[in-house]
């Protein structure tokens, strides 16, 4: 995708009245919520995220530093990272993954959406709907023409939906 460096929205709401899912820029709080997530997903995160393999990064102490970073990196139109909540009834909405906009060297204006779930809320459609909001996002606030790629296994697998 290619943007015109504009700052995207720091929070999104969808509801359909069959699935409710809160896309909120990724914060330096939502560290412990994180890293639940991934120590809870890490067999089926290690199939596809590089970094799931390096447990020092899987501390909150390090996902507050890699977060403080990002909320840099979205004020300087470089990447775009929010974090995917689902309600639980009355209760505080509960961390269900990640949804986000690289940048990468390839064209300095190129977006690269990326995403993963955590393991109990996987084939729900939750990323392929986080992906199409986020590319709604593109769109609709940063002028986004979308180039897709589909040359691996994962993508491939869910392109039909």
């Amino acid at each position: 995708m290619f943007a015109k460096p504009t700052l995207p929205p720091d929070r999104v709401n969808f509801d359909d009245g069959t699935t409710q899912l809160s896309l909120s820029r990724a914060r330096t709080s939502d560290a412990p919520a994180l890293v639940e997530a991934i120590v809870d997903s890490l067999p089926e995160l290690r199939a596809f995220m590089p970094w799931a393999h390096m447990p020092e990064n899987n501390t909150v102490t390090a996902q507050e530093q890699r977060l403080t970073q990002l909320e840099t990196s979205w004020d300087d139109k470089k990447d775009f990272v929010w974090h995917l909540f689902q309600s639980q009834g009355q209760g505080t909405p509960r961390f269900v993954g990640c949804v986000a906009m690289h940048s990468r060297c390839l064209n300095p204006l190129g977006l690269e959406i990326g995403y993963w779930i955590r393991s109990d809320s996987a084939g729900r459609g939750l990323c392929t709907l986080a992906a199409k909001i986020a590319a709604l996002i593109g769109v609709q606030h940063m002028e986004l023409v979308i180039y897709l790629y589909q040359d691996s296994k994962h993508v491939k697998r869910q392109s039909p939906k």
